[in-house]
C-alpha cells in the first residue's frame, strides 16, 4: 500500500511491474489542460515526474486509448471498476468496503458490484443513487478469491438447530429425565 508521499508515478510503475491480481487506486483524477493531454490520475509529484499518471504512462507501449480506463485495459487489465462522476469520499469508503467483502467471498467483480449496489440501495443511509449508481465495471474479469460456500454455514446452523430440538425434546420426555417425575396436586381452598 502506497500512501501520501509514497504514492508516486515511479512507485506505481514499480508495483504494477511486479504484477498484481488487484490494483486499487484511491485517489482523484484531474484534467491536465496542457495541449494533447486529458484525464490523469493525481499522485504525488517527485523529481522527474509531475505526479499526473496519464493514459500514455499507464499503457507505455503506445497502445493507450484516450481514456484512463481504456489505458488500463490496453496495459493488460481484464477489468476496471470506475465511476461515471465525482463521488463522495465517505460513500466511496462504504462502497469499497462492501465491494471488497463480496470479492473476498469469491464473487466475480460483476457479481460483487451488483450485490454492493443492491445492499446500499436497500440501506436508508445510502439509498440515494448518486452515492452508488456511478460505479461501473468495464471488462469481464474473473473472481479474485475462491468462492466461499454459504451452504456449509447453513448446514451447520441446521444441524445445531436439530441438536437443540432433540435435546429439548429429550429433556421433556420421560426417558430423558433423571429421577422420578414430580407429582402435581391441586391446592384446595
Amino acid at each position: 500500500m502506497l500512501t501520501r508521499g509514497q504514492a508516486t508515478e515511479r512507485a506505481f510503475r514499480a508495483a504494477a511491474g511486479r504484477g498484481a491480481r488487484v490494483v486499487h487506486l484511491a485517489t482523484h483524477t484531474v484534467i491536465d489542460e496542457r495541449p494533447g493531454r486529458g484525464a490523469a490520475i493525481l499522485l504525488t509529484p517527485e523529481a522527474g515526474d509531475d505526479g499526473l499518471l496519464s493514459p500514455e504512462e499507464i499503457a507505455e507501449d503506445g497502445r493507450a486509448l484516450a481514456s484512463l480506463t481504456g489505458s488500463f485495459l490496453a496495459a493488460g487489465s481484464r477489468g476496471v471498476v470506475a465511476t461515471l462522476w465525482d463521488v463522495n469520499d465517505a460513500a466511496t469508503a462504504t462502497f469499497m468496503e462492501q465491494f471488497y467483502w463480496h470479492l473476498g467471498r469469491g464473487l466475480t467483480p460483476a457479481e460483487a458490484l451488483r450485490e454492493t449496489k443492491r445492499r446500499l440501495r436497500a440501506d436508508p443511509r445510502w439509498s440515494r443513487p448518486a452515492l452508488w449508481a456511478g460505479y461501473v465495471l468495464i471488462g469481464n474479469p474473473p473472481a479474485v478469491a475462491e468462492r466461499r460456500h454459504p451452504w456449509i454455514w447453513i448446514l451447520g446452523a441446521a444441524l445445531a438447530a436439530v441438536a437443540i430440538l432433540i435435546g429439548w425434546r429429550w429433556g421433556r420426555s420421560p426417558r430423558g429425565r433423571v429421577g422420578p417425575r414430580p407429582k402435581m396436586t391441586r391446592a384446595r381452598g
